[in-house]
């Protein structure tokens, strides 16, 4: 998990399938700290879940850190 300065919440999750969490999806959940909205998510890019961190810089980039291969991956708006 990680906030940012300007409020903005970024959350990973590695766990939620159909079987523990019906209906959620593996990855990384952007939202707003005030109100709890979620305005962006990225997708888990592993099958079996493997997004455990999260943080951004003060450009925008979104950095995910991948439990398998233990793998650091950049994720840019477009």
């Amino acid at each position: 998990m990680h906030i940012d300065s300007n409020d903005i919440l970024y959350v990973t999750d590695s766990s939620s399938d159909e079987n523990t969490n019906p209906g959620w999806k593996e990855g990384i959940r952007i939202g707003s700290v005030t109100d709890g909205k979620i305005t962006g998510f990225i997708d888990d890019p592993d099958l079996n879940g493997s997004q455990e961190g999260v943080i951004a810089d003060v450009n925008g980039n979104i950095y995910g850190s991948l439990t398998r291969g233990m793998a650091l991956r950049r994720y840019v708006k477009k």
